[in-house]
């Protein structure tokens, strides 16, 4: 409900001093009077009323209600009034009427409606199949991620134990080469032993020279001759 100031005389101004929607039934719907707040009947949600009367005497005033499901008692005619005063100190009012008329939805109106409904639900199940088959395209991903990975670990501890397996073959061949050469160093030891004690049996004058922890020894003597000398029996010749 609005009511647009037309001015035609620009000697006399005009002010709303209110508003009001009026059911022919119902009664009175909203009302608004000026330096009020807007009034609605108890059925009605403020929320669902908006007014205002223009301050300015060339402004537009209105008061608008919305239903967002009108019951068949809030058929019928509907009255629109304004109460108006001029700078001449005189009132006027004004009045319009409206008809909103609610009909019973036919089988037509029904098939539309569900035919909708089938639309939007086809959307929604089109999307959540969707969603439904891209959640199922990360899990796939995921699960050869993970297979790849336990694949890897697989193939390092593999890896490891055939490094571990070679390990044990290098110090198994360190353990025999240190051996052997422990044994080649006592063997050379022992030779060098012997090379010295031949050494030191060399040219003897005779028998009595030559000391052997061995029974009987071969030297040969200053003179040139090749004797075996007995070195057990105390003063043993040749």
């Amino acid at each position: 409900c609005t009511y647009k100031v037309m001015n035609n005389d620009h000697n006399e101004n005009s002010t709303v001093q209110s508003l009001y929607i009026f059911h022919e039934t119902n009664g009175i719907i909203a009302t608004i009077n000026k330096g009020e707040t807007v009034a609605t009947k108890q059925e009605i949600n403020s929320k669902n009323v908006k007014a205002e009367l223009s301050s300015n005497e060339s402004g537009d005033s209105y008061i608008q209600v919305t239903w967002s499901h009108l019951k068949l008692s809030e058929a019928g005619k509907y009255f629109c009034g304004a109460s108006v005063k001029y700078s001449e100190s005189k009132n006027e009012n004004f009045n319009k009427m409206l008809t909103i008329t609610i009909t019973r939805p036919t089988f037509d109106d029904l098939v539309k409606v569900i035919q909708k409904i089938l639309a939007k639900s086809e959307e929604d199940k089109e999307l959540i199949l969707g969603n439904i088959q891209s959640i199922k395209d990360d899990l796939n991903a995921n699960k050869q991620h993970i297979a790849s990975v336990t694949e890897d670990l697989n193939n390092t501890k593999e890896n490891m134990k055939n490094y571990k397996e070679e390990m044990k073959i290098i110090v198994a061949n360190l353990s025999t080469t240190t051996t052997d050469i422990s044994k080649e160093t006592d063997e050379g030891n022992t030779e060098d032993k012997e090379r010295t004690y031949s050494v030191n049996k060399l040219n003897p004058k005779s028998c009595r020279d030559v000391n052997s922890t061995h029974d009987r020894v071969v030297v040969t003597l200053a003179s040139g001759l090749k004797v075996m000398c007995d070195t057990k029996t105390d003063g043993g010749g040749w």
